[in-house]
């Protein structure tokens, strides 16, 4: 079986993907660029793709030469016409060939979901007809499209990926009693970061500190207000940071505060789980479905007030064993990184 990937930078949360499909298929993923400069200035590395060939379109032409040469294989495209070059490719493509889109749900908030929604029940109407699969990002992605026209006989429920680390957490980490609370991501309103940290300001008596790893627009602001608070003891901003870096005080936490007001995935709980780490998420999130599902941590409503979720959680907060943070390293690995790719290709294998 031969696999095209298009995407407009190689994926880091594709690349296991791609990387083990390589392992028994002949893959090739076609991209426009290797990596974004804001995945660099957030500290990211070209990702691992393993046996996949890999081809710079450059140009359209190169495009439309690759899509010439090989009809007949399965074409996966992230987005539903996204990108310039992968857009054309999209357009041209003979609606014969077998297509499926890798996609997250549209944004839910603010006044531009309207829009969305309709730019979508357009993408619906001119593109139904040549998509074979949808590979959606949780039930948050599986209703959506849904909810634009798309058949659910036609919508896979899916996952983005994370690597599984050798080495997650160390023994004398489950000793300290305090509960080690870590935000990753950008400082910005969909991030609801200033819910969090106002959150915490108003549980000040309460036992915790937290590190806030990312930048954004609201970090001089999220600062002054810890600072006049005096919480800075127990409220630290590491800014951007290297991956490796990022990973390794995640191994260390508690508990990953993600607390999005909408994310169409959110990779950094697939980080979390996979070093051990439980969640505390909004259900607006695509990949609150996994903490949900297994108990990994808490999955509050958009209404639900967070500091309140927080007060639950630090009150009745116990120190997870070694043993139990491997059970759920575990069971991660298990029921979605390796059993989710055998699923993507058995869909595939139907056609």
């Amino acid at each position: 079986m031969k696999i095209i990937f298009w995407q407009n930078i190689i994926s880091p949360h594709q690349s296991f993907l791609i990387r083990e499909l390589a392992n028994r298929h002949e893959v090739i993923l076609a991209i426009i660029d290797e990596i974004s400069n804001e995945r660099i200035q957030q500290g990211w590395k070209i990702p691992e793709t393993g046996k996949a060939k890999i081809i710079h379109l450059e140009n359209k032409n190169i495009a439309f030469d690759l899509l010439d040469k090989n009809k007949k294989a399965f074409h996966l495209f992230s987005g539903i016409a996204s990108y310039k070059i992968l857009a054309d490719v999209f357009r041209r493509i003979d609606k014969k060939a077998i297509i499926g889109v890798i996609v997250e749900a549209g944004s839910s908030i603010g006044w531009k979901r309207h829009l969305r929604k309709f730019l979508y029940r357009i993408k619906y109407l001119l593109y139904n007809n040549k998509i074979n699969f949808l590979f959606a990002m949780g039930d948050l992605g599986v209703n959506y499209y849904h909810s634009v026209g798309f058949s659910k006989n036609k919508i896979h429920k899916f996952q983005y990926f994370t690597e599984i680390p050798d080495n997650f957490i160390e023994e004398d980490s489950c000793i300290e009693k305090t509960p080690k609370l870590i935000f990753i991501g950008q400082l910005i309103d969909r991030k609801n970061i200033h819910g969090l940290v106002n959150a915490l300001v108003n549980l000040r008596e309460m036992n915790f500190n937290l590190q806030i790893i990312g930048d954004g627009p609201l970090k001089n602001t999220l600062q002054s207000l810890v600072v006049i608070n005096e919480m800075s003891h127990k409220i630290k901003f590491h800014g951007n940071m290297e991956n490796n870096h990022a990973m390794n005080l995640l191994s260390k936490s508690d508990y990953l505060i993600l607390p999005s007001n909408f994310d169409g995935w959110g990779a950094v709980i697939n980080e979390a789980l996979s070093r051990g780490v439980k969640v505390i998420t909004n259900e607006n999130c695509g990949g609150c479905f996994m903490v949900k599902e297994m108990n990994w941590g808490t999955v509050y409503k958009n209404n639900d007030k967070l500091e309140l979720v927080l007060k639950n959680a630090l009150g009745n907060f116990q120190k997870e064993t070694l043993v139990e943070r491997k059970r759920i390293v575990t069971q991660f690995a298990d029921k979605y990184s390796n059993t989710i790719v055998n699923k993507f290709e058995q869909v595939l294998l139907t056609k």
